[in-house]
């Protein structure tokens, strides 16, 4: 004889081995956890806030004339032989770089990225990228003293629907990105 519960166990594990499955697939086509995902669509308003009040902080200061010693770990291609130097920087523009490619005009591009007002825009423009499926800013901290940027770490990568959302160019489109960058020993000039 069948009783109102005597069904219900089969009903019950199919629906956590759904769950379980919807979710193992979540993973795999998004190249991360959901949990993960939501995590970071949490933190962008929480991030995005902290670092507009630090360079709030920093543009109170004005600082306009300083030398800094940057470390760029993958932010370009070039990051090979523009990957550490010093650089003079005045109103937000290099004026100087010795290191590692120093004469290379490609360097001075890319130095220009990493002087402390860049750095804030790069953190700025890949927490305002509204993707938290592919942006991931795992590191962020800021200098104790004049609140600038010493640390920003960032990773985008494609995920499973890209090649099917763009096509075979979807390197082109939505390009895997990985880098580190450190700004240390920033010195006034007056």
């Amino acid at each position: 004889m069948k009783t109102f519960l005597s069904g219900k166990p089969k009903i019950i594990a199919s629906l956590i081995l759904g769950m379980a499955l919807t979710y193992c697939g979540a993973t795999f086509l998004l190249n991360d956890f959901p949990q993960n995902i939501i995590a970071r669509v949490n933190q962008r308003e929480r991030l995005l806030a902290e670092v507009e009040r630090h360079k709030t902080v920093w543009d109170d200061r004005r600082i306009a004339h300083y030398r800094v010693a940057v470390q760029n770990r993958g932010y370009t291609s070039l990051w090979v032989t523009c990957n550490s130097a010093v650089l003079e920087v005045n109103d937000n523009s290099v004026v100087s770089a010795q290191g590692a490619g120093e004469d290379s005009e490609e360097c001075i591009d890319v130095y220009s990225d990493l002087t402390v007002q860049g750095v804030f825009d790069l953190a700025i423009s890949y927490i305002d990228r509204d993707d938290p499926i592919r942006v991931k800013i795992f590191e962020i901290r800021y200098d104790d003293a004049l609140g600038f940027i010493n640390h920003l770490g960032v990773r985008v990568q494609p995920t499973f629907f890209d090649p099917f959302l763009y096509g075979d160019d979807y390197l082109s489109v939505v390009q895997p990105v990985f880098f580190e960058i450190d700004i240390a020993d920033l010195e006034i000039i007056e």
